[in-house]
């Protein structure tokens, strides 16, 4: 068995929901409650016992199950260090190996989470690039940030400078496969150290003649426009896709510029996305650009329509975000803001003069404002890239602050 098959398996339980009871059991959404009954526990319990038991807290357990599926008991077990389903316990497996790592992930590798008590929280590495480690995780949720109790398995997303991230555990692979395309991934550049990164997002608009000379200018991530007002692929969308990753610029996300004015569009959009994201094995976050004039009366139905785009996204597993510019988030959403479930917001404000570099300081102080935490801010429309024609967006990420996701409640917190 292989790296890639864990992966595969891990992958095809995407959109798992537990239980409300120990019932349906084998069914990925029937039954759906916040019981902690899972496919994961009964299956671990039959076939290792202690220390597992369903209707518990399962992020471990989905992990030790993927192990157990793809490589069998003896080597899962060997893989892991051990079986546990408490998640300090998992680490520290690894720490007794010499195998746990706080930088540099691999594909393969079991990510851990802490809070300020503990190591609270885990899942299995299936990708990294130059800014962010992707994941997928058992009892999490489609929100952004480290859900330790979400009740779902979903793909996650992380900078790697996050520091909540206490480190990582790598199974010695190699011990029980000598294909050497088994073996995990080459470790790719760290992210720049600081907590902001620079980059740039594009469309059809863009037009980029040289992508390594982009990268060189400085700009260190891209976000792409996904989809055109008639739901076709944006023009240039592949073009985009494979030239910045043909030069090592992360795809940190996809934009959809919306014209939803009823949630049934928004519906209709948000899965024509996702399916156009799975299409090409890309695995981020997707925001819903909000600001047409169509949209600018639409009152609270808005905040359903941001809503409902965003259950159907986390739903196919992707991280959801919102964009849209100061002034009509205080016009058109904050005025809702308590009944909007995102918690992620890219704002677009111009303080500064036009044609700035991307290496051009920019003064914290003008940083937008909307009473709570920002992830991305596009702080101007005139940017001038080397290897580029014409001016494009200029963005910076920042460290995502500490979640502020509404999360079930349950007596059992991930172990």
């Amino acid at each position: 068995m292989s790296l890639k098959k864990l992966l595969q398996t891990a992958e095809n339980e995407i959109g798992y929901l537990e239980k409300k009871s120990n019932a349906q059991l084998d069914h990925k959404t029937a039954n759906a409650g916040s019981g902690n009954w899972t496919k994961y526990g009964r299956d671990l319990v039959k076939e290792i016992g202690a220390p597992y038991a369903n209707g518990a807290a399962w992020c471990d357990m989905f992990v030790d199950w993927c192990f157990l599926k793809t490589f069998g008991k003896e080597k899962a077990k060997a893989l892991l260090g051990g079986w546990s389903a408490y998640t300090p316990t998992s680490a520290q497996y690894y720490k007794n190996l010499k195998q746990w790592h706080t930088s540099g992930p691999q594909p393969g590798d079991q990510i851990f989470f802490r809070n300020a008590a503990r190591i609270h929280h885990t899942g299995i590495v299936y990708q990294v690039d130059s800014a962010k480690v992707y994941t997928i995780e058992g009892n999490t949720s489609g929100y952004r940030d480290v859900v330790e109790n979400g009740g779902a398995v979903c793909r996650k997303s992380y900078l790697l400078s996050d520091s909540r991230i206490a480190g990582y555990g790598r199974p010695a692979y190699d011990t029980i496969s000598k294909n050497p395309a088994d073996a995990p991934s080459p470790v790719p550049h760290p992210a720049p150290a600081g907590t902001e990164l620079r980059g740039i997002d594009v469309s059809a608009y863009n037009v980029i003649t040289d992508y390594a000379r982009v990268k060189n200018a400085g700009v260190q991530f891209a976000i792409l426009k996904i989809i055109q007002k008639d739901l076709q692929l944006d023009s240039l969308f592949t073009t985009h896709l494979n030239g910045f990753k043909s030069c090592g610029i992360p795809i940190v996300g996809v934009y959809n510029y919306s014209y939803a004015t009823t949630v049934a569009k928004a519906q209709t959009d948000a899965n024509r996305v996702a399916g156009f994201l799975k299409q090409y094995g890309l695995h981020t976050t997707v925001y819903l650009d909000v600001e047409d004039t169509c949209q600018k009366n639409l009152g609270h139905t808005l905040i359903d329509i941001i809503n409902a785009y965003q259950e159907v996204i986390e739903q196919n597993g992707f991280p959801f975000g919102l964009y849209t510019g100061m002034s009509f988030y205080n016009t058109h959403i904050k005025p809702y803001r308590t009944d909007l479930k995102c918690s992620t917001e890219w704002i677009a404000r111009y303080p500064f003069r036009t044609d700035l570099k991307i290496t051009d300081p920019v003064p914290a102080a003008k940083k937008p404002d909307i009473g709570t935490s920002i992830e991305g801010w596009q702080y101007s429309s005139s940017g001038i890239i080397d290897g580029m024609k014409g001016k494009v967006d200029l963005d910076i990420l920042y460290r995502p602050a500490a979640s502020k996701a509404v999360i079930r409640s349950s007596a059992s917190k991930c172990r």
